[in-house]
């Protein structure tokens, strides 16, 4: 199926590119804060950890909210087969991409929207290490007490299976 090309709403299509450099500013920002935290953590510097968990909740509250304004501009753009009447649901950004009459401007989005996959995936696995990370310390920092207390009252010895690293993602994987 082939669509008509969309003419390119040059104020429409600016914002859209300056919101996705805005969100590849801050998921650089919250790479290199996890790779901050990485060292923090294996310091030990528990104010430290305490300052960048309080970034890194502001940054992916502006990540999330940059996330709700693309989906809201994106909203529209997508036509029905015929490439007619707006339809109700988003189009992607490789679709748009496709589908718009300015090449240039096509090739800037595809970059933004290949550089922010990457950068997605390069965080996810970033706070999944330092999720393991913590994981780890918190073993073995329980460890170390049942072999001092020797499951003593007060502090009960912890045995069997450790909790997996994996959690809910905070950021979004819709690149």
């Amino acid at each position: 199926m082939t669509h008509k090309p969309v003419p390119a709403d040059a104020r429409h299509l600016d914002a859209l590119l300056a919101l996705l450099e805005r969100q590849k500013e801050l998921a650089a920002a919250l790479l290199r804060l996890l790779a901050e935290e990485r060292r923090a953590l294996l310091a030990a510097d528990v104010e430290g950890i305490a300052a960048i968990a309080r970034e890194k909740t502001r940054l992916s509250g502006e990540i999330c909210s940059c996330d709700r304004r693309l989906a809201e501009m994106l909203c529209g753009q997508a036509t029905d087969r015929h490439g007619e009447q707006p339809a109700t649901q988003v189009i992607d950004l490789s679709a748009l991409a496709d589908r718009l009459d300015d090449a240039g401007k096509a090739a800037r989005l595809r970059a933004l929207r290949d550089e922010l996959r990457a950068l997605r995936a390069d965080i996810r696995q970033g706070n999944d290490l330092n999720q393991r990370l913590v994981v780890e310390t918190l073993a073995f920092l329980q460890d170390a007490v049942d072999l001092l207390t020797g499951g003593a009252a007060g502090y009960p010895a912890k045995r069997g299976r450790r909790a997996a690293a994996r959690g809910p993602a905070f950021v979004s994987r819709q690149v």
